[in-house]
């Protein structure tokens, strides 16, 4: 996939080329494309909305980083999952291992590997 860019040197996105083709249709007078073009920017801008932020999401964050603090030592996804006692319908195993990822992408949490397994810790703090 190339990113396009226009004269102006913004980039070129599927509303914007949704935008030029609506006006394409409404001056040939075509009624019926710029109902599927308006559909099709509702779309859009609702896949964009439900990107946000969902608070469920950040209490299951909050928990497995507790969980982290509390922990001596780095520990597994399966690790935490039977320790801490979270809810495996609540708290899945490829939840975890995605926050917990997220988390080592942010820099809070820090991934270590032996042997093919995966260790989570949170990361250290400077304190000054």
């Amino acid at each position: 996939m190339t990113i396009e860019f226009n004269e102006n040197g913004e980039r070129i996105t599927k509303a914007t080329r949704f935008a030029e083709l609506r006006a394409i249709a409404e001056a040939a007078d075509r009624a019926d494309l710029v109902s599927f073009i308006d559909r099709e920017v509702e779309l859009l801008s609702r896949k964009k909305s439900s990107k946000k932020e969902n608070p469920e999401r950040e209490k299951k964050v909050s928990v497995i980083m507790d969980c982290l603090a509390k922990a001596d030592k780095p520990m597994r996804v399966s690790e935490i999952l039977a320790e801490f006692n979270l809810n495996p319908v609540e708290y899945s195993n490829a939840l975890v291992s995605n926050i917990l990822n997220s988390a080592v992408k942010a820099g809070t949490v820090v991934k270590t590997t032996d042997k093919k397994k995966s260790y989570f810790s949170l990361a250290e703090t400077e304190e000054g």
